[in-house]
C-alpha cells in the first residue's frame, strides 16, 4: 500500500520545470526518498518500476531516474549503483551501497553519485549501463538505490541512560541486464 503511494506521488511529482521536479504531496511510507525510472527529461516512465535492456558484449545504454525528496526540510540524497542475486525464498536480494560490486553495480556509470534538494522536489539522475566486452550471455541483475545521506535516529531514554538506532531507509530500482551473444542494436523495455 505504502508503494503504491509512492508510485502515486512520483506520477503526480513529473511537474518539471528545468532539472528539478516539484511534489505537492508529503513523506509516504518510511522513506522519504522517491525513486521512479524516467526519461531524460524527469518524465516517469508509466511502466512498473524497474529497467530491462538488452545489450550485447561491450554496448552501452543511457538511462534516468527521477530522484525525488518528500521531506518538508532539504535533504541530501546519495545514489548508488548496487549488485544482486536470488534471494533465499525467491526474488532478488539487493546487496549494500558499500559490498563490493562485481557485476551490474558495476556496470554503472552514475553522473552523480548524490544530491542536495529542497523540500517537495526531485532532479533527473543520469546513468550509463556497459557489460564488460568478454561477458557471457545470459540474464544479470542488479540495482540502483537512493537513501538519506544522513540515517534516522530513533532515540530511546530509560531513566539516565538512552539508547539510540540509526535507520537507513533505501529505494532501490532493479536493472536486469540481459546480455546476448552478438552485438547489434541496444534495446530497453521498462517493465
Amino acid at each position: 500500500m505504502r508503494i503504491g503511494l509512492s508510485a502515486a506521488l512520483l506520477a503526480v511529482a513529473c511537474f518539471c520545470s528545468g532539472p528539478t521536479a516539484s511534489f505537492s504531496a508529503g513523506s509516504s511510507g518510511l522513506s522519504d526518498v522517491l525513486l521512479q525510472p524516467s526519461d531524460q527529461s524527469g518524465n516517469t516512465i508509466s511502466e512498473p518500476g524497474y529497467y530491462r535492456i538488452i545489450l550485447g558484449p561491450g554496448q552501452t545504454d543511457q538511462l534516468y531516474a527521477l530522484v525525488g525528496n518528500t521531506k518538508t526540510t532539504a535533504e541530501t540524497i546519495r545514489v548508488s549503483a548496487v549488485d544482486a542475486k536470488s534471494g533465499v525464498y525467491g526474488g532478488v536480494s539487493y546487496n549494500l551501497p558499500q559490498q563490493r560490486r562485481s557485476r551490474v553495480g558495476a556496470w554503472v556509470g552514475l553522473s552523480r553519485a548524490q544530491v542536495r534538494l529542497p523540500s517537495q522536489r526531485g532532479t533527473t539522475v543520469a546513468f550509463s549501463v556497459r557489460v564488460p566486452p568478454k561477458t557471457r550471455p545470459g540474464q544479470y541483475v542488479g540495482g540502483l538505490t537512493a537513501y538519506p545521506a544522513i540515517p534516522k535516529t530513533v532515540i530511546k531514554k530509560k531513566g539516565h541512560s538512552s539508547e539510540a538506532l540509526a535507520l537507513v531507509f533505501r529505494r532501490v530500482l532493479a536493472i536486469v541486464v540481459t546480455c546476448r551473444a552478438q552485438c547489434g542494436r541496444a534495446s530497453r523495455f521498462p517493465m
